[in-house]
């Protein structure tokens, strides 16, 4: 299955799609006069914004070129280009070329990520790299899906465990920009028997991993943790061959992230697609 939103039970949703500053297209558009050898950079909003040319055409083939390219117009002082990027995700890159900053939510990361492989900027890459270890202390999800773009497999599986059997955001627009594969390698880490079954602590993780896998593969997905709780497990599913101490520790704990759930449900939504 493609999506682990069926999952999102466990989850606290990060709502970066309401990203006002993202979306709205209420961009900042007051920047100070340019230089006599800056480069302007005009947003897909039509701010124009001044950039020091040496930073662009010493880090970036494509910008390079495209400074060889572009011409000046007759009521112009500076030469310019369009991009197709908005303001924030223009200024969240620059800042991240001048200053090494990392993207404060994994929606603008996910921006940085892009313009960083379109424009091929590597010397970002540590910069991004930075960041999702820097997302993994709020959300080993979110870190995931990160090192999956970065191509990390090291800090990919360190993250893994950590993704469904922890809690943290969620963003639905980075994990939708993990490729296919990278999504089902998570699927074939958590069914995999990752723990000894010797002591009741294990089998219990061992347990929670194979309910994981049961979900993704489920053609009827649930839409609320509520649903969960109270389904019936159906022949065949992992639960049905575990002792009844690991079933009842297994159910106590989803009990708990019910709880957690009903919490937080005024404040978040569930959609499932």
């Amino acid at each position: 299955m493609e999506d682990l939103q069926q999952l999102l039970g466990t989850f606290d949703l990060d709502l970066l799609d309401d990203d006002p500053d993202v979306l709205s297209g209420s961009e900042p558009a007051t920047f100070a006069p340019p230089a006599s050898d800056d480069f302007i950079l005009v947003s897909s909003g039509g701010d124009r914004i001044p950039v020091k040319k040496m930073l662009l055409i010493a880090n970036s083939a494509v910008f390079r070129d495209m400074h060889e390219v572009v011409t000046t117009d007759e009521d112009e002082e500076h030469p310019s280009c369009s991009l197709t990027e908005r303001t924030s995700e223009v200024t969240t890159f620059l800042a991240a070329s001048v200053e090494g900053s990392t993207a404060e939510t994994p929606r603008r990361w996910l921006s940085l990520f892009r313009m960083v492989d379109k424009y091929q900027v590597p010397i970002l890459w540590p910069v991004l790299k930075l960041g999702a270890r820097d997302a993994d202390a709020q959300s080993s999800l979110v870190a995931y899906c990160m090192a999956a773009l970065l191509e990390d497999r090291k800090f990919q599986e360190e993250t893994a465990w950590r993704a469904i059997t922890g809690r943290g955001s969620y963003s639905l627009s980075l994990w939708k920009a993990v490729p296919v594969a990278e999504r089902q390698r998570l699927q074939q880490w958590h069914g995999a028997e990752r723990c000894s079954a010797k002591s009741a602590k294990s089998e219990r993780e061992r347990v929670w991993a194979q309910i994981v896998f049961y979900l993704f593969k489920s053609p009827n997905p649930i839409q609320t943790l509520s649903e969960l709780h109270v389904c019936q497990y159906p022949y065949g599913h992992p639960i049905q061959a575990v002792c009844s101490q690991c079933r009842r520790a297994f159910e106590n704990k989803l009990r708990g992230i019910n709880v957690a759930w009903e919490e937080e449900r005024s404040k978040i939504k569930l959609f499932i697609e």
